[in-house]
Protein backbone atom coordinates (compact mmCIF):
# COMPACT_ATOMS: atom_id res chain seq x y z
CA UNK A 1 0.00 0.00 0.00
CA UNK A 2 2.90 2.34 0.71
CA UNK A 3 4.26 1.87 -2.83
CA UNK A 4 0.81 2.55 -4.30
CA UNK A 5 0.53 5.73 -2.23
CA UNK A 6 3.98 6.91 -3.29
CA UNK A 7 3.13 6.24 -6.92
CA UNK A 8 -0.22 8.05 -6.59
CA UNK A 9 1.59 11.15 -5.29
CA UNK A 10 3.88 11.05 -8.33
CA UNK A 11 7.01 10.37 -6.30
CA UNK A 12 9.78 8.21 -7.67
CA UNK A 13 10.62 4.84 -6.16
CA UNK A 14 14.41 4.99 -6.18
CA UNK A 15 16.23 2.71 -3.74
CA UNK A 16 17.66 5.47 -1.54
CA UNK A 17 14.36 7.32 -1.44
CA UNK A 18 12.35 4.15 -0.82
CA UNK A 19 14.14 3.74 2.51
CA UNK A 20 13.20 7.30 3.45
CA UNK A 21 9.56 6.66 2.51
CA UNK A 22 9.39 3.46 4.53
CA UNK A 23 11.05 5.09 7.56
CA UNK A 24 8.69 8.07 7.29
CA UNK A 25 5.61 5.86 7.05
CA UNK A 26 6.81 3.79 9.99
CA UNK A 27 7.26 6.95 12.07
CA UNK A 28 3.81 8.23 11.09
CA UNK A 29 2.10 4.94 11.95
CA UNK A 30 4.02 4.72 15.24
CA UNK A 31 2.85 8.22 16.25
CA UNK A 32 -0.73 7.39 15.29
CA UNK A 33 -0.54 4.16 17.30
CA UNK A 34 0.87 5.95 20.33
CA UNK A 35 -1.89 8.55 20.16
CA UNK A 36 -4.58 5.86 19.90
CA UNK A 37 -3.18 3.84 22.79
CA UNK A 38 -2.95 6.87 25.02
CA UNK A 39 -5.39 6.35 27.86
CA UNK A 40 -6.05 2.65 27.19
CA UNK A 41 -5.22 0.33 30.06
CA UNK A 42 -5.24 -3.07 28.33
CA UNK A 43 -3.14 -5.72 30.13
CA UNK A 44 -2.05 -7.25 26.83
CA UNK A 45 -1.02 -3.92 25.40
CA UNK A 46 2.52 -3.49 24.15
CA UNK A 47 4.48 -1.44 26.65
CA UNK A 48 6.52 1.19 24.87
CA UNK A 49 8.80 3.59 26.67
CA UNK A 50 6.66 6.38 27.97
CA UNK A 51 7.04 9.43 25.81
CA UNK A 52 4.88 12.39 26.54
CA UNK A 53 4.06 14.08 23.28
CA UNK A 54 1.12 16.40 23.03
CA UNK A 55 -1.27 16.18 20.12
CA UNK A 56 0.01 19.48 18.71
CA UNK A 57 3.61 18.27 18.77
CA UNK A 58 2.66 14.92 17.25
CA UNK A 59 0.86 16.67 14.38
CA UNK A 60 3.84 18.98 13.84
CA UNK A 61 6.23 16.00 13.81
CA UNK A 62 3.96 14.23 11.35
CA UNK A 63 3.86 17.27 9.05
CA UNK A 64 7.65 17.67 9.30
CA UNK A 65 8.28 14.02 8.42
CA UNK A 66 5.89 14.22 5.47
CA UNK A 67 7.49 17.46 4.23
CA UNK A 68 10.96 15.92 4.40
CA UNK A 69 9.79 12.80 2.55
CA UNK A 70 8.12 14.86 -0.19
CA UNK A 71 11.11 17.23 -0.56
CA UNK A 72 13.58 14.35 -0.84
CA UNK A 73 11.48 12.48 -3.37
CA UNK A 74 10.94 15.40 -5.75
CA UNK A 75 12.68 15.10 -9.09
CA UNK A 76 15.73 17.34 -9.18
CA UNK A 77 16.12 19.76 -12.07
CA UNK A 78 18.37 18.40 -14.76
CA UNK A 79 20.30 21.42 -15.95
CA UNK A 80 21.34 21.83 -19.56
CA UNK A 81 23.01 24.83 -21.15
CA UNK A 82 22.48 26.16 -24.66
CA UNK A 83 24.68 29.01 -25.81
CA UNK A 84 26.42 30.52 -28.85
CA UNK A 85 30.10 31.37 -29.24
CA UNK A 86 32.35 32.53 -32.04
CA UNK A 87 35.72 31.04 -33.02
CA UNK A 88 37.46 32.63 -30.06
CA UNK A 89 34.86 31.35 -27.58
CA UNK A 90 33.17 34.71 -27.02
CA UNK A 91 29.55 35.71 -27.54
CA UNK A 92 29.08 36.57 -31.23
CA UNK A 93 28.46 40.19 -32.15
CA UNK A 94 25.65 41.04 -34.57
CA UNK A 95 27.87 43.58 -36.34
CA UNK A 96 30.52 41.03 -37.29
CA UNK A 97 28.87 37.68 -37.86
CA UNK A 98 31.34 35.02 -38.85
CA UNK A 99 31.13 31.36 -38.02
CA UNK A 100 28.95 30.67 -34.98
CA UNK A 101 29.30 27.65 -32.73
CA UNK A 102 26.15 26.28 -31.05
CA UNK A 103 27.04 24.54 -27.76
CA UNK A 104 24.86 22.23 -25.65
CA UNK A 105 26.31 21.30 -22.26
CA UNK A 106 24.55 18.55 -20.30
CA UNK A 107 25.04 18.44 -16.52
CA UNK A 108 22.52 15.66 -15.85
CA UNK A 109 22.34 11.98 -16.65
CA UNK A 110 22.07 10.57 -20.14
CA UNK A 111 19.56 12.57 -22.19
CA UNK A 112 18.44 12.65 -25.81
CA UNK A 113 18.00 16.07 -27.41
CA UNK A 114 16.81 17.61 -30.66
CA UNK A 115 18.18 20.92 -31.87
CA UNK A 116 16.20 22.88 -34.48
CA UNK A 117 17.72 25.80 -36.36
CA UNK A 118 15.16 28.19 -37.83
CA UNK A 119 16.10 31.26 -39.85
CA UNK A 120 13.49 33.93 -40.59
CA UNK A 121 10.70 31.41 -39.95
CA UNK A 122 12.13 28.70 -42.23
CA UNK A 123 13.62 25.49 -40.84
CA UNK A 124 17.29 25.21 -41.83
CA UNK A 125 18.18 21.97 -40.07
CA UNK A 126 17.35 19.62 -37.24
CA UNK A 127 19.88 17.56 -35.28
CA UNK A 128 19.23 14.72 -32.84
CA UNK A 129 21.90 13.60 -30.40
CA UNK A 130 22.37 11.96 -27.01
CA UNK A 131 24.61 13.25 -24.24
CA UNK A 132 25.91 11.50 -21.16
CA UNK A 133 26.25 13.39 -17.88
CA UNK A 134 28.75 16.26 -17.88
CA UNK A 135 29.29 16.20 -21.64
CA UNK A 136 29.21 18.78 -24.42
CA UNK A 137 27.90 18.71 -28.00
CA UNK A 138 28.59 21.46 -30.49
CA UNK A 139 27.70 22.42 -34.04
CA UNK A 140 29.34 25.03 -36.27
CA UNK A 141 27.11 27.31 -38.31
CA UNK A 142 29.05 28.92 -41.13
CA UNK A 143 28.63 32.51 -42.19
CA UNK A 144 27.26 31.15 -45.50
CA UNK A 145 24.27 29.68 -43.63
CA UNK A 146 23.73 32.95 -41.77
CA UNK A 147 24.11 35.24 -44.79
CA UNK A 148 21.00 37.26 -45.68
CA UNK A 149 19.25 36.16 -42.47
CA UNK A 150 17.97 38.75 -40.03
CA UNK A 151 16.97 36.37 -37.22
CA UNK A 152 18.15 32.85 -36.42
CA UNK A 153 16.40 30.86 -33.71
CA UNK A 154 18.02 27.83 -32.12
CA UNK A 155 15.61 25.68 -30.10
CA UNK A 156 16.58 22.72 -27.90
CA UNK A 157 14.03 19.99 -27.18
CA UNK A 158 14.07 17.06 -24.78
CA UNK A 159 11.35 14.39 -25.02
CA UNK A 160 9.47 16.66 -27.43
CA UNK A 161 9.34 19.59 -24.98
CA UNK A 162 11.09 22.89 -25.62
CA UNK A 163 13.63 23.41 -22.84
CA UNK A 164 15.94 26.15 -24.13
CA UNK A 165 15.90 28.70 -26.94
CA UNK A 166 18.37 31.33 -28.12
CA UNK A 167 18.13 33.91 -30.88
CA UNK A 168 20.84 35.37 -33.04
CA UNK A 169 20.00 38.71 -34.64
CA UNK A 170 22.12 39.70 -37.62
CA UNK A 171 22.38 42.85 -39.70
CA UNK A 172 20.94 42.45 -43.18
Amino acid sequence: MLAVGIDALGMSLWNSRLIIHIASATAVFMIVSMLRRQGEGDAYDLKLPEIRIGVKRAVLILILVMAIAIALSMEQERPVELYLTDRSGEVPSCSEISDVRVVVANHAGKETYRLDIIADGLALSSHQFALDGESIWSLNLSSKELRNRSRVEIALYSDGYLIRRVHLLTKS
